[in-house]
């Protein structure tokens, strides 16, 4: 198995955040992958964002709109 490394990285895995970071409006908002207008990309279940430490160039992420605990408990709404 590949193993990566990016010293840049050291400083995000000793950031600390109250509570979970894909439910912060504010973040969320600030690292939304936006449309031509300026608008952040979503829909009424999910927003695309910038991945803020990607492993590979390009990388992002579809958070979903609801604090979701385990994959199993993913539902349409």
């Amino acid at each position: 198995m590949a193993y990566y490394y990016s010293p840049f990285r050291k400083k995000y895995s000793k950031r600390k955040t109250a509570g979970c970071v894909f439910c912060d409006q504010v973040a969320m908002t600030i690292e939304s992958v936006p449309n031509a207008k300026g608008k952040p990309v979503e829909n009424d279940s999910y927003r695309w964002v910038v991945n803020m430490f990607p492993k590979f160039e390009g990388h992002t992420l579809a958070i979903p709109k609801r604090h979701i605990t385990s994959i199993g408990s993913e539902s349409p709404r």
